[in-house]
């Protein structure tokens, strides 16, 4: 039996306003999401006992909040201590929880204190997670039922309450978490009731004399993608109101269903690789088809974007996405056609569904039916000194960025884009003034344009603009301004990983100055970004390259005379955690690094090394709690066993914090959370650690 840390049996429990009780309750915070207590032995009995002392706290404390600081103070961190258990230890938690009426006592009482934003939100998010584990527990095990979870109590009163502060509430950086908690929980509400207008959310959308103010919020959250549940979530309760014939039509305004369009187009591709991401494309195209056929769309003269929206679906028919994707986006098509084109006869229509499934883009004259919004051959592409030219090329960025321009811009042999790159090439020559504000324009529309479209790439790609012009411009570092916006477009390509041809223009030349240039800058506020887009362009480099000796980065590793500075910028880098593809790229770079005898100990040096054991520690619980991210997550377990067992850590007297190391590998197996994948993995760390 491990040895209290904190006996909190004798904490001030009684003295509900003591400071000394607020710094008790804050230092065994601190340890326990510090993980520097075995939690359950410490804090947990079987008779729950440390959780009803902080129940009766809140309770003893939630009333006149506002007028004593230090009851405030306590009641926060209680709280906090409640939030934190119930998403680690959710089971126990919450079933001892519900042998009270927990939910009519006190956390009901709190969401309901309309002026105290702070409470109302610790509030909402508690019952969020405990919603969220009801949830998980409902599709393990039919025999929980609702009625077990205080049903009246989330009732069709309480959900319009809800529905009221996120009216009333200012969508602004002091509210606006609060905002999206709130609405979090009213589509996790809406998702655990039975479906029907029994289901309180169904009923408020049907019956709130406030309904119309509801759908941009619902829109709001959807854009937020707080995670993969609430989207899902958010894209069912949509399938939900353009199905039901009474709102169809009008819950949303018609500027409401514009944005929603473009949301749901914009965010198709920003979903990982995964099952449950395919899942969500073929929601959300469920959901475009429905606002095609059901919504007030059909009835608009002058619809919203109906080109770009005929050249998403095809464009996905024609990508490498998962099968069900494509046959969803082809059904949209075939559905809805008419809709998006009415210039089509019913002749055509079939003709096209029956002798061109993939409905080719470059032969398509059904994409050149609608007239181009933009006439942008006009524009003074020759005029690289005049101010007209930003204008223009400014305004088509903004629009791109904000959805009202798309694929229109770009036609079969890409003109625009010759156009766009003939700019940069002529301000290259002469990069002062306007000529250089020009050439910052071009390179910010060319970015916003291959974000949106990476087809654009395999044109440039024909153009050789990598040896012409961008990697000649990423090497020298006369144009900060210039460098970085280089650097951005480097990474967007480096990020679709193409074939290995299209990448051959980088050799180990390239990669050895960029290395140089690293090495060279000062790491401070002003070359920061510089500083992580070039590092998160080095691991892409690697990772879109072959592994082995010959790769430009494992190359540089091994023979660059500044190697020994690499190592505390890659750490940097994973320490960032820019995107979840540049931390697998980190992790695995890492991985190869380890697992080579000439760089394993000698590569990091031992302050790396016990930098590198914190992060992987501290950011362990820092991937949302899906899927996919279970590979991030055995990476760095990964990470862990090789540093382990291969590095200068088993060579230390005192290994920098082994004891923290086993326990965290020991609350990874016991987590009720993590997958069994993520456990197996701790496991054998664990094994690997006692046979060395």
């Amino acid at each position: 039996m491990t040895q209290n840390l904190i006996d909190w049996k004798n904490f001030e429990w009684n003295r509900v306003n003591s400071e000394t009780l607020g710094i008790q309750l804050s230092e065994l915070y601190q340890k326990i999401s510090r993980k520097e207590m075995e939690k359950e032995i410490e804090i947990f009995d079987s008779n729950g006992e440390f959780l009803d002392r902080l129940v009766c706290l809140l309770i003893e404390t939630m009333e006149e909040l506002e007028e004593n600081e230090l009851k405030r103070n306590n009641f926060l961190i209680g709280f906090s201590l409640i939030i934190f258990l119930m998403e680690n230890y959710s089971q126990f938690t919450f079933n001892h929880l519900e042998n009270g009426d927990w939910l009519g006592d006190w956390l009901l009482p709190c969401i309901k204190k309309r002026n105290d934003v702070e409470v109302i939100l610790y509030s909402t998010t508690l019952l969020n997670i405990s919603l969220n584990y009801y949830s998980t527990c409902s599709l393990s095990s039919p025999s929980s039922t609702l009625s077990s979870f205080h049903r009246e109590s989330l009732g069709n009163e309480f959900v319009d309450y809800l529905f009221q502060i996120t009216i009333e509430i200012e969508y602004d950086d002091d509210q606006k978490q609060l905002f999206l908690s709130i609405l979090q929980l009213i589509v996790t509400i809406w998702d655990i009731f039975p479906k029907g207008e029994d289901n309180p959310v169904t009923w408020n959308i049907l019956h709130h004399e406030s309904k119309v103010e509801f759908g941009q919020n619902f829109i709001a959250l959807l854009n937020r993608r707080l995670n993969l549940i609430t989207t899902r979530r958010t894209l069912d309760l949509f399938v939900e109101i353009f199905n039901d014939d009474r709102i169809a039509d009008n819950f949303f305004y018609w500027n409401d269903i514009k944005i929603l369009i473009d949301v749901l187009v914009r965010d198709f591709d920003n979903y990982d690789e995964g099952e449950e991401n395919d899942t969500l494309r073929c929601m959300s195209l469920q959901v475009i088809q429905l606002i095609l056929e059901r919504s007030e769309y059909r009835k608009q003269e002058v619809k919203h974007r109906p080109q770009d929206i005929m050249k998403f679906l095809i464009g996905i028919q024609r990508g490498e996405l998962n099968l069900l994707v494509k046959q969803k986006a082809q059904q949209v098509l075939e559905a809805c056609i008419s809709i998006l084109d009415e210039t089509l006869n019913n002749s055509t229509k079939e003709e096209r569904k029956c002798s061109n499934p993939s409905f080719d883009l470059q032969n398509s004259e059904l994409i050149g039916s609608t007239k181009n919004f933009l006439d942008w051959k006009s524009f003074p592409w020759k005029s690289t000194e005049s101010e007209e030219l930003q204008a223009v090329l400014n305004n088509v960025c903004k629009d791109m960025n904000s959805g009202e321009i798309g694929s229109e811009i770009l036609d079969s042999s890409m003109q625009f884009i010759d156009h766009l790159v003939g700019v940069v090439l002529e301000c290259l020559n002469s990069r002062e003034g306007q000529i250089h504000d020009n050439l910052i324009a071009a390179m910010s529309l060319l970015i916003s344009i291959t974000n949106r479209f990476p087809q654009v790439f395999e044109h440039l790609k024909d153009s050789e603009w990598m040896e012409d012009w961008l990697l000649s411009s990423i090497q020298q570092k006369e144009d900060d301004e210039l460098h970085f916006y280089c650097l951005i477009l480097l990474n967007s390509y480096l990020s679709k990983q193409f074939p290995l041809q299209y990448y051959s223009s980088i050799s180990s030349s390239v990669v050895s100055k960029m290395l140089d240039l690293m090495v060279e800058i000062e790491y401070d506020d002003y070359y920061r970004q510089i500083f992580f887009e070039t590092m998160k362009a080095l691991i892409g480099i690697w990772d879109v390259f072959p592994k082995s000796s010959e790769n430009p980065i494992t190359w540089s590793i091994h023979y660059h005379p500044s190697k020994v500075e690499f190592g505390q910028n890659f750490i940097s880098l994973l320490n960032r955690g820019l995107d979840p593809l540049t931390t697998k790229r980190t992790l695995n770079l890492f991985c190869e690094i380890f697992n080579d005898d000439s760089t394993a100990d000698n590569f990091f040096y031992w302050n790396d090394i016990k930098v590198l054991i914190d992060i992987l520690m501290r950011d362990f619980d820092n991937f949302d709690k899906e899927l996919e991210n279970d590979t991030l997550r055995c990476l760095c377990l990964e990470v862990m066993s090789l540093v382990v067992i291969k590095s200068q850590f088993r060579k230390q007297e005192v290994p920098h914090r082994g004891e923290d190391m086993i326990n965290f590998l020991f609350s990874v197996i016991q987590s009720e959370i993590l997958s069994s994948q993520v456990k197996k993995k701790a496991q054998e760390v664990i094994d690997l650690w006692q046979n060395y």
